[in-house]
């Protein structure tokens, strides 16, 4: 028993250096730029399994990883380094991370929900003075009826974040259109949710819901 309990810890660690092998660290990430056009851009090097935005979108500032599914892919996508895209040229190195992966648990678990998700987008660096009913109020005047919204303050950091569901996806297309509007004084940052909003969500756990890592 001891013997394999001494295993499995080393095995995870192993998985998990993999997946660090495989994986590039980028930063300079123009706000313009989406997770979407990340992963098209260094799909040319090989198939990327996930890639993640991180840090304030109002800024050039950002940062990101890409993971690939080969360790000879992500050492080729080390050539994209200084490629200009949006304003900055993109800086690119090996990453000394993996990505932290979602938990399953909030991911979709039927046809439904990977319908709803479809309709759902996920909102990062909300204005603290900017209140579930405005934030609704001002989706539905210039997108479309929102079926559900949920605002969450998060005391440890100065903006907030958002799930908004649509009743079309149309509604959802349109608002991911207008990526990096400003409200409240803040560039909002907007991207498709990777989950439905659940009534059990709440917090810091679903801070990787949308960008992951965001």
């Amino acid at each position: 028993m001891a013997q394999r309990g001494a295993y499995r810890p080393r095995k995870l660690l192993s998985r998990s250096q993999e997946a660090v092998r495989r994986t590039v660290f980028v930063k300079y990430i123009d706000h313009t730029i989406t997770e979407q056009i990340l992963a098209a851009l260094f799909g040319s090097y090989g198939t990327v399994v996930d890639c993640r935005i991180c840090g304030d979108p109002s800024n050039g500032l950002r940062f990101g990883f890409v993971e690939f599914q080969r360790e000879e892919e992500a050492y080729s996508a080390l050539l994209l380094n200084g490629i200009i895209i949006g304003m900055y040229p993109l800086s690119v190195s090996p990453s000394r991370t993996a990505i932290c992966p979602i938990n399953p648990r909030f991911l979709p678990q039927s046809e439904a929900e990977w319908e709803i998700c479809s309709r759902t987008i996920y909102c990062t660096n909300i204005s603290k003075i900017v209140q579930s009913s405005d934030l609704k109020a001002f989706c539905e005047a210039y997108f479309g009826k929102v079926c559900r919204l949920k605002l969450l303050d998060n005391d440890k950091r100065l903006t907030n974040l958002a799930f908004i569901e649509f009743a079309e996806v149309d509604a959802a297309i349109a608002a991911l259109g207008c990526d990096g509007i400003f409200a409240g004084g803040h560039r909002i940052r907007i991207c498709p949710s990777k989950t439905p909003i659940r009534s059990y969500c709440y917090g810091i756990a679903c801070a990787g819901m949308g960008v992951g890592g965001d």
